[in-house]
């Protein structure tokens, strides 16, 4: 049963209340946003920021934080207590961004710190949704529709409609996913608010209060009353989902915007979800078709096809097309295949021809190894395959959704596999130096550094960053650009921009990155990357053998190599299993895009969700 609020005079909060409020909304904030729960460094903070509607009200600033622990509970209570019974509208960032980032507006003029805007959005976990000036009847039935595919959400009454969440497993670092959503729901005819588009996006703070009735300019605007409405949690949930799935499930249902109606959202959902707008779906039979082109691959045909590969780790659509392509789809399939392991997943020239090779033998009709590697060669090092977004609706009409954004540079750590060329010859704390400023580099777009920012950023002492520098330069891996001695300039460290392409790379995802920054030791970290990059960017099961690997790391002793692992399993890093085979014990690794550390669910009281004046 959904909850709702009723009008009221704005209240003035005494202390218990306060605390009571600061509970209800640091439990609410952590479900919204899980790293709030981590008592570690974190990338991206969030905002709550206060809009004022009474004009008597004087300005205060936005509310940031990277986590909650105890420091942080407190300031959100001294920032709850300067808006208290003051008339002000609270709402938090959908997306977490980065605080330091100085971002300019139109004019050259700097942004103010700590408010979310579309150049400094990071990352979310949640897909939100406004159903602005809605009844309840009708809102059921919105809600209902989700619950009709499996999807559960978070409800929140605004006072004149409510806001719906869907949480997330993983982050998303695609600014445009907002946008994504939003047009899906508008194709298939939720009435939601169009302007939930962009990764500045705030919506309303449960627990607070909607005083939009104090507000001269506002349509709710009430003359000569100080009535407010509490904003409450109507529906409650835990459930998170995968991104792609809830896409691919509100995909399945029908279209109900007409072909000629929405011209500047269809577009849009051509790139986004590969919808054709020219080809609506009109019968139920049609329905069924497409809802049965999304079923799963035959993933054990696939596993022996391509031992090379953790095909089970490969998007739904990915495994469907490496089972083959008919006449028609064949050019279009292997352009966005080529593209996806070469580009997005970093797969070397030799790979990607194994790969094809056997692609194009399960086609129909069949493409010839010698044409296969004809074309690897051409077009490998092109720096566009010939496939565009026009091409999408295509494949997704044969294949199903395709969600690459997971995999794109900015939600990743780039590290070209030429690091691995002499690995065994760099010291375990000279690729803790590499590691931390490639991470540097991605997500602060840092590009030169000093001896001081190098011994800040790796966290190593500076006497320890002295000595294993001249190792990265050596390689290649880092450039030194020697400042004037006389004019007291300081020599400058880059990172090294090209590497072989043809060599490919090997990713990690950032929030991965950033565990194994601050919970990896240096020689964890440099045994982890190895593995990262004998599996692939997918992950997968690592299964070198203890004199390989502690050949390949220039170590000598495999019984502390032995010893390490089992530390890395005990931490989460990997999973480390044993098994006797004929009498001989063998060790596989298992490496995933997820490392689990001291997980700890959150709950909050659906039953008093409510914040009322007694």
């Amino acid at each position: 049963m959904l909850k709702t609020t009723k009008p009221m005079k704005l209240p003035v909060f005494n202390e218990k209340q306060i605390e009571k409020q600061v509970k209800k909304i640091s439990n609410f904030l952590k479900v919204i946003y899980p790293f709030l729960n981590e008592d570690d460094w974190q990338d991206g903070c969030i905002e709550l920021r206060p809009l004022k509607r009474d004009k008597n009200a004087r300005f205060i600033k936005s509310f940031n934080a990277w986590r909650l622990m105890q420091k942080d509970l407190d300031s959100l209570k001294e920032f709850l207590q300067l808006i208290n019974g003051k008339g002000f509208c609270v709402y938090y960032s959908v997306f977490a961004f980065k605080y330091d980032l100085e971002v300019k507006n139109s004019n050259g003029k700097k942004r103010r710190a700590g408010m979310i805007n579309k150049e400094n959005a990071l990352s979310t976990q949640v897909l939100v949704m406004d159903f602005d000036d809605i009844s309840k009847a009708d809102f059921e039935l919105e809600k209902q529709k989700l619950l009709d595919l499996g999807i559960e959400t978070i409800d929140i009454y605004s006072g004149h409609g409510y806001q719906s969440i869907i949480l997330l497993k993983k982050k998303v670092y695609d600014k445009q996913v907002l946008r994504k959503f939003t047009t899906l729901l508008i194709q298939k005819g939720f009435k939601v608010d169009e302007a939930i588009v962009d990764a500045a996006r705030v919506m309303r703070l449960p627990y607070t209060f909607n005083c939009k009735s104090l507000d001269k300019n506002n349509k709710y605007y009430i003359e000569n009353e100080n009535c407010v409405i509490p904003v409450g949690v109507a529906c409650f949930t835990e459930k998170r989902y995968d991104v792609v799935d809830v896409f691919a499930k509100i995909n399945t249902l029908t279209d109900v915007i007409p072909s000629n109606d929405n011209q500047q959202i269809m577009p849009l959902i051509e790139s986004a979800v590969g919808v054709e707008s020219s080809q609506k779906l009109e019968t139920k039979e049609e329905i069924l078709k497409v809802q049965r082109k999304v079923e799963f691959a035959d993933v054990e045909i696939g596993k022996k096809l391509y031992p090379m590969i953790p095909f089970e780790r490969l998007p739904n659509a990915v495994q469907k097309m490496l089972l083959g392509a008919m006449q028609g789809i064949r050019n279009n399939t292997a352009y966005f295949l080529l593209n996806f392991f070469a580009k997005t997943l970093g797969y070397t020239k030799v790979q990607l021809k194994e790969i094809m090779i056997i692609w194009g033998s399960r086609c129909n009709p069949a493409l010839g190894a010698d044409f296969i590697k004809q074309e690897v060669e051409r077009l490998y090092d092109y720096k566009k395959y010939p496939y565009s977004s026009k091409d999408m609706p295509k494949l997704v009409k044969e294949y199903g959704y395709i969600d690459i954004g997971i995999y794109k540079k900015e939600s990743n750590i780039i590290i070209p596999n030429s690091l691995f060329d002499n690995y065994a010859e760099l010291p375990d704390s000279a690729i803790k130096i590499y590691f931390t400023l490639k991470l540097a580099h991605t997500l602060q777009k840092v590009e030169n550094y000093t001896l001081e920012e190098i011994e800040r950023i790796s966290g190593l002492s500076r006497s320890t960053v002295i000595k294993n520098i001249p190792a990265l330069v050596k390689h290649k891996l880092l450039s030194k650009k020697n400042g004037n001695n006389r004019l007291g300039e300081r020599d400058i460290y880059y990172l090294t921009p090209f590497f072989e392409k043809s060599a490919g790379f090997t990713l990690i995802p950032l929030d991965l990155a950033n565990i194994l920054k601050e919970k990896a030791t240096n020689s964890e970290l440099k045994v982890y990357l190895l593995m990262r990059k004998m599996v692939g960017p997918l992950g997968g099961t690592c299964i070198a053998s203890q004199k390989h690997l502690t050949k390949e790391l220039g170590k000598r002793d495999q019984s502390a190599l032995s010893k390490l692992t089992s530390r890395m399993h005990e931490k989460g890093f990997i999973e480390k299993v044993t098994e006797k085979y004929q009498n001989v014990l063998h060790t596989s690794y298992m490496l995933t895009n997820e490392i689990y550390l001291n997980t700890t669910n959150h709950e909050i009281n659906a039953e008093q969700s409510l914040i009322t004046a007694s």
